[in-house]
């Protein structure tokens, strides 16, 4: 096995340890009813589709892939469990090619922050929601062929509590001329 494969093993475990609390239990059990799941999807308009994303939509993650079922391509839906707050998500969904001269990268490359605590050091919960955001780097083939590319900033907004609101998705970024959308919501760990 190569070196470079064996360091990027040994980091997997490294990781995977500290994110499940193995190596830091008293900060996850200090964490208690602090930790979140956060539910995030990104969707791709069909090309030639006839379709604006909505700020939000209604429901849980299954009644946004329907709404969008025929007009809009998912890119990912993600589940994370057990966030504290400061966490930062990386979410890579990528193709990488070997172009002989180097590699192409098709996908989203994102990377978020959650923050569980209010301005005045409360809970967010106290404002029906968890402050998120974060930047997205998208490079996607179109139904004909054509790469789009778009870097996506999401600026720091409170995405919705399930907790303490009906369930909904909120558009956290929505790009109608390249025909990217991202959505998300959150929910506390029970």
């Amino acid at each position: 096995m190569k070196r470079s494969h064996c360091l990027f093993a040994a980091l997997a475990v490294i990781v995977g340890s500290a994110i499940s609390g193995e190596l830091m239990p008293q900060a996850h059990a200090a964490a208690g009813k602090d930790r979140h799941h956060i539910n995030i999807m990104a969707f791709y308009r069909v090309s030639g589709a006839q379709f604006q994303f909505p700020d939000e939509v209604k429901g849980y993650d299954v009644d946004v892939i329907k709404a969008f079922y025929g007009k809009a391509y998912p890119i990912f839906l993600t589940h994370t469990a057990g966030l504290l707050n400061g966490d930062v998500l990386m979410i890579n969904n990528d193709v990488l090619r070997d172009k002989g001269s180097g590699f192409s990268d098709n996908g989203i490359d994102c990377q978020f922050s959650v923050n569980l605590k209010g301005e005045g050091g409360a809970h967010a919960e106290a404002d029906h929601g968890i402050g998120f955001g974060g930047m997205c780097k998208v490079q996607l083939m179109d139904g004909k062929g054509k790469e789009i590319s778009t870097r996506a900033v999401i600026k720091p907004t409170m995405i919705p509590d399930t907790a303490h609101v009906a369930s909904k998705f909120k558009a956290i970024y929505i790009d109608q001329a390249v025909g990217v959308a991202i959505y998300a919501n959150g929910e506390e760990e029970k």
